[in-house]
């Protein structure tokens, strides 16, 4: 399942993956992530009424919107 993108080319970030793949991938720890969907702190999507996925490409905007340091 995807969201529609602009550019078809590069829709990886607009994939709706599950909480724990999305740790798997981005090498962020799956309790870490579940408690900010939880918090929401990140939004998350329920189709259906299943799990909970998420995007990637949010989770990554969400961690560059508040990086601190180094250049910007």
């Amino acid at each position: 399942m995807s969201v529609s993108n602009s550019n078809p080319k590069d829709d990886s970030n607009f994939h709706l993956v599950s909480i724990r793949a999305a740790s798997r991938k981005l090498g962020i720890p799956y309790h870490l992530l579940l408690n900010a969907v939880k918090s929401g702190t990140l939004p998350s999507y329920k189709p259906f009424n299943s799990r909970r996925f998420v995007l990637l490409g949010e989770i990554e905007a969400h961690i560059l919107a508040h990086r601190s340091g180094g250049e910007q």
